[in-house]
């Protein structure tokens, strides 16, 4: 499978409860999917053996990862609704307050 000419990492996040996979994990990007894999859209990874869902956050032209990456070979959708939260995104209001 070759990867895509440019940016070939995703950044994806997996739609999971649970907080220790609340983090980005690297996927390569193959050549088929390097025009429909772009930020934002809704993808379907395997992980941990199944596929499940997830959101691509960023793609960028290496991974720190020092393995093999797992090439996302499933389809690429526009995401009707926004990612999941994750630590690293700024709080929309303050910790302990509700929206209005």
């Amino acid at each position: 499978m070759l990867p895509a000419p440019e940016n070939p990492v995703a950044r994806v996040v997996v739609d999971s409860p649970l907080p220790h996979l609340d983090r980005p994990f690297d996927y390569l990007v193959p050549a088929k999917l390097h025009e429909t894999a772009e930020p934002g859209v809704r993808v379907r990874v395997r992980f941990a053996g199944k596929l499940i869902d997830g959101f691509l956050l960023e793609r960028v032209p290496k991974s720190d990862h020092e393995g093999r990456l797992t090439p996302s070979n499933a389809s690429c959708r526009p995401s009707a609704s926004s990612p999941p939260r994750s630590p690293a995104w700024p709080e929309p209001w303050p910790t302990g307050t509700r929206a209005p």
